[in-house]
């Protein structure tokens, strides 16, 4: 079995894993309206989901000495993917220290280009010459690596929407395979510009809603596209003896995983390809289609999306399990997005309560799943699903279970 021993988070909703998911439960989204005056304003694009920046130096820079000098040629997005891991590894109780120079620790990053458009108007003789690193996207990974000193095996995985969970998926496969003992899994993205942001509205991906009520709609009848979201999600993964001989706490193990891809169209989703994936995930973890609880969908509140997982759910798991979307919570967070909804069904479990649909109502008919409501429920479940699809027809599918308890007893 494959424990997960740590967590950690940046989003629109907070950077403290704890208070996101008791704001989650409650709720609140992490959604705001942008003023007509914002400097992102116009592009057919009223609403976002931004994180607030993490405070890297003062909350770790007596930890990692070398952090100050770093932060000045890092991305906002090395920084919210630093800050998660810091925080992970404080929560599984690993120095990063100890992990550094061992060829047992792995570390696995999904992430996405960068178009670096706050420098489009210096001429390039003007221009730091650090900004061309900003472009690969592997540059996140790099700045974690050098921080915590980890120099074992590593990998970017850029697979659009799809590459958080396949970084989780990755990770889970090299423990099982003992190509590592302690790996540490992340995906980490922010594409709030003017350029992403004209093309997923001219794409008729982004929502067009003015209001919060208007925004993403996952399931809803009015659905009308996602609001583009930032983040970073960071999971420390052990196989669980070997948390045991650690006697670390364990808050879920992975059990399950499935990677498909659609060979169908370049932004249309496949049903058969999203249920394949489920059903591989299924096959992996020997579970069978009523095992599962509940499933954390893909739910990003296009027309497409939402009707062919849905089709794909309903005909895999006709015995109806719970099916929510954390996106009308804490926006579309694209790379990041894999790994901060497997965080949310660690949490759903550990807590057994699922947090709500918003702007939900009417239901779509076209929708055909046992929805959570507006408000948030409690549920008895001891597996769970999620999902992930990408630009490009890849889906991944991972299944969590619960935890005996939230501690390994030696």
């Amino acid at each position: 079995m494959i424990a997960v021993t740590g967590l950690g988070i940046c989003s629109a909703l907070g950077n403290d894993t704890e208070t996101v998911w008791s704001r989650m439960l409650a709720g609140q989204t992490g959604i705001q309206t942008l003023p007509p005056s914002h400097s992102l304003a116009g592009h057919g694009v009223h609403l976002l989901a931004q994180c607030t920046r993490p405070s890297l130096q003062a909350d770790f820079g007596e930890q990692v000495p070398a952090l100050k000098k770093q932060l000045r040629h890092m991305h906002r997005i090395s920084q919210m993917l630093c800050y998660a891991a810091f925080t992970a590894l404080q929560d599984a109780h690993l120095a990063h220290m100890k992990l550094a120079n061992n060829p047992r620790v792995a570390l696995l990053v999904g992430a996405s280009s960068h178009l670096c458009e706050d420098v489009t108007a210096q001429a390039l003789t003007e221009r730091n010459p650090n900004w061309f690193l900003q472009t690969y996207a592997n540059i996140h990974l790099a700045h974690l690596a050098i921080l915590t000193g980890i120099s074992g095996p590593s990998s970017c995985i850029v697979n659009a929407c799809t590459s958080g969970s396949q970084a989780i998926g990755l990770g889970y496969k090299m423990l099982q395979h003992n190509e590592a003992d302690t790996v540490i899994v992340a995906g980490c993205d922010s594409r709030i510009s003017p350029a992403f942001l004209s093309g997923f509205s001219r794409l008729n991906m982004h929502s067009p809603g003015h209001t919060l009520a208007q925004g993403i709609q996952p399931f809803a009848e009015h659905r009308n596209g996602f609001v583009l979201g930032e983040g970073a999600g960071v999971m420390v993964l052990e196989r669980e003896s070997h948390a045991h001989q650690r006697q670390a706490k364990v808050h879920a193990k992975i059990v399950g995983y499935g990677n498909t891809t659609d060979a169908h169209r370049l932004t249309d989703p496949s049903a058969h390809g999203k249920q394949s994936a489920m059903s591989m995930a299924l096959t992996d973890a020997q579970l069978t289609a009523t095992d599962i609880q509940y499933v954390n969908a893909h739910g990003t509140g296009t027309k497409l999306n939402d009707r062919t997982e849905c089709q794909a759910i309903a005909q895999l798991l006709p015995h109806r399990p719970k099916v929510n979307s954390s996106k009308s919570l804490l926006g579309h967070t694209l790379a990041a997005s894999g790994v901060l909804e497997s965080i949310v069904c660690v949490q759903s479990l550990k807590q057994q309560r699922l947090h709500p649909n918003l702007n939900l109502q009417p239901a779509a008919q076209d929708c055909p799943v046992n929805l959570v409501g507006n408000i948030a429920e409690t549920h008895a479940m001891e597996y769970c699903l999620n999902n992930s699809s990408a630009i490009g027809g890849s889906n991944t599918s991972l299944i969590f279970q619960r935890a005996a308890t939230t501690a390994c007893e030696p």
